[in-house]
């Protein structure tokens, strides 16, 4: 597997960034290419800053062309602990200069568990939910490498992954927040 050189490697850790500082390394590290392993092969995704990492539905035995990368289709897109990469676990295979598509921020939903808080995370802030349906969008967390390496393996196989599913609202939940959330609507439109 080629390797792109150690622009992964940090002269600090995270934690001792500020604001600029990691600006500068999302800026730098945008459209990155990586290799996961999975046993004898390798899944695909790639850096997007402040929105985490987009992993392609896409397997094999080698590293592709970048172009094969890029033509497979998004599965999903989650923040990761970087250390999957800083540390050399995930192989940087390559840079891009990232597509439209992937350069939009993302939403991600936050609903702590047993309430009926609601809000939604997008390009660094939080705003009110506004209608948007849940049940396609992934919650605010920071995946683990093992998490996604695990969904990565069960999406190939086939097979439910307990741990995505517990990441997501239920159909019947999200539908209860989207009716009140216009049901709210209509009621201020008519006090109006």
């Amino acid at each position: 597997m080629r390797r792109i050189g150690s622009k992964w490697r940090l002269a600090k850790p995270f934690s001792r960034m500020t604001r600029e500082e990691m600006q500068t390394f999302d800026v730098e590290h945008a459209g990155d290419f990586v290799a996961v392993p999975l046993g004898d092969e390798f899944a695909f995704g790639r850096f997007l800053p402040a929105s985490g990492f987009a992993f392609y539905d896409l397997k094999l035995p080698q590293v592709p062309p970048l172009d094969e990368i890029e033509r497979s289709p998004v599965l999903f897109i989650v923040h990761v602990e970087l250390h999957a990469v800083t540390s050399g676990r995930w192989r940087v295979v390559g840079n891009r200069r990232l597509p439209e598509l992937l350069s939009a921020p993302v939403k991600y939903f936050r609903h702590p568990m047993g309430s009926d808080f609601l809000d939604i995370y997008v390009g660094g802030k939080f705003q009110p939910y506004a209608g948007e349906d849940l049940t396609k969008m992934e919650m605010l967390a920071v995946w683990g490498p093992r998490h996604v390496e695990r969904r990565l393996l069960c999406h190939f196989a086939g097979v439910r992954d307990d741990h995505t599913e517990e990441m997501r609202i239920p159909r019947g939940r999200a539908d209860r927040f989207r009716r009140e959330y216009f049901a709210q609507l209509e009621a201020a439109r008519g006090k109006k």
